[in-house]
């Protein structure tokens, strides 16, 4: 057992030793420290809903306890492939297209090292939700950081036309965290001109899809003319029913590029946690309004708060 000398010599990936800890989970310990408010960290406060709640508890009795297909439970790829095609227009073979996977963060993760060689690059909107940057280095890439206009929080066409030339991803959030943005269809028909021009591959982040106002409804990238081929569209479970720590969230994307992210994924977590797979089935099976119940409270602490710095 190594119990001295100096730490160098050890061979860590430089990518990890100029890496920080997570400066989210960082502020969640100091607000619980300090008996504060936590604004960093996003944890949905309404309860799990007790269907969901229920078909965990029956998996768990039911003993369902060992590995899944490394692709995800059949019942829950089939449930989700109806899911994106009924709620947000994008079809996909839940048999060859898509792959549930240990939250967003490894369906990013995964996605980041399938799709990166070393020394390509990964264009990324501003603001940023952390895990990007270290997911892009430890894939051996660059990130090139796109700006975006803070009072507007549009990006300028010619800007990401410029990043664009040479890059081989872009990453898109939308709804972005932590700023809310929702990109329009518009803007997205611009990416997709601008990403068929410079042949870039397009990942997206859409865990906040479901948690959006009525006046700037979420759409999917991957339903956008062009964007479907070279589209990975990641998403979560966690925020839409209140399930951080179940950790499961899944990819989908054309087969060529799912068939290369599968081989990634199969590495490095094998499958998310069976009893919970099965329990996510039923949460896809809750009403429409459920949605916009659990988006309510959101929309009357937004309005609070937008009051409270307007006066400020």
């Amino acid at each position: 057992m190594w119990r001295g000398g100096d730490v160098m010599k050890i061979r860590i990936n430089p990518a990890v030793i100029h890496m920080d800890e997570s400066i989210i989970r960082d502020m969640t310990r100091v607000a619980e420290e300090a008996g504060a408010i936590n604004l960093a960290q996003g944890f949905p406060e309404y309860p799990i809903a007790s269907e969901v709640r229920a078909a965990a508890e029956e998996a768990v009795r039911r003993d369902i306890r060992h590995y899944t297909r490394t692709w995800g439970a059949p019942r829950l790829r089939h449930r989700l492939a109806r899911h994106l095609h009924e709620r947000w227009g994008i079809g996909y073979d839940p048999e060859e297209e898509v792959v549930i996977t240990c939250g967003a963060s490894e369906a990013i993760m995964a996605s980041m090292l399938t799709l990166l060689p070393p020394g390509a690059t990964a264009v990324i909107p501003e603001p940023i939700y952390e895990n990007y940057l270290p997911a892009v280095r430890l894939a051996g890439a660059r990130p090139v950081i796109l700006p975006v206009d803070p009072f507007t929080g549009t990006w300028d066409p010619s800007s990401l036309d410029d990043a664009c030339r040479g890059a081989a991803v872009l990453v898109l959030n939308t709804p972005s965290n932590p700023a809310g943005k929702v990109w329009t269809r518009e803007e997205l028909e611009a990416v997709a001109k601008i990403l068929e021009r410079h042949d870039v591959l397009l990942i997206t982040d859409e865990t906040y899809a479901h948690i959006t106002d009525p006046a700037h409804p979420h759409v999917a990238p991957a339903s956008v003319a062009g964007l479907w081929r070279r589209t990975v569209t990641i998403s979560s479970f966690s925020k839409t029913y209140a399930v951080t720590g179940w950790r499961v969230g899944y990819a989908a994307a054309p087969r060529p590029l799912m068939a290369a992210i599968r081989k990634v994924h199969d590495f490095m977590t094998v499958c998310a946690p069976a009893p919970f797979q099965r329990a996510l089935v039923t949460a896809l099976d809750l009403p429409e309004s459920y949605s916009a119940e659990m988006a309510a409270p959101y929309r009357r602490r937004h309005d609070l708060l937008a009051a409270g710095l307007r006066r400020a």
